[in-house]
This record gives structure tokens, sequence and C-alpha cells, in this order.
């Protein structure tokens, strides 16, 4: 499904932030929180690790953007 509008976008997955940052910021809170949750579940410590590394990858790549006047 493609949406036209950032504002469309975000109604149906509130994953998607104000601007590319924002989302990337908001993917790296849920991939953090995600990756505890299941290793907590599952008693598998590897599940943070891998899922903490993607949430760095992300933040990462987030820092890397340039700010973009509105």
């Amino acid at each position: 499904m493609q949406f036209r509008t950032r504002s469309d976008a975000s109604r149906l997955n509130p994953l998607i932030g104000c601007s590319p940052a924002d989302t990337l910021e908001n993917l790296c809170a849920c991939l953090a929180g995600m990756g505890s949750a299941m290793a907590d579940f599952h008693d598998d410590p590897t599940l943070k690790f891998f899922m903490s590394s993607v949430s760095s990858a992300l933040q990462f790549e987030a820092s890397q953007i340039e700010p973009t006047a509105n």
C-alpha cells in the first residue's frame, strides 16, 4: 500500500514520524524494546544483542542525515 502523504501514512502506522529521522528514531526504540522483551521471554540474550545491534546501526544512520529546511 502506498500513501500520498506522510500524514496519511502515519495515521495507519504510528512508527512513521514527522520526518525520516523521526521514523528512524521510532524504529530504533521499537527494535530495542522488542529485543529486550523477546530475549526475556525466550531466555536468549542473543536476541537482545541482535536487536540492539540493528537499533544502533539505524541510530548511527539517522545521525548522518542532514537536516532539511521546512
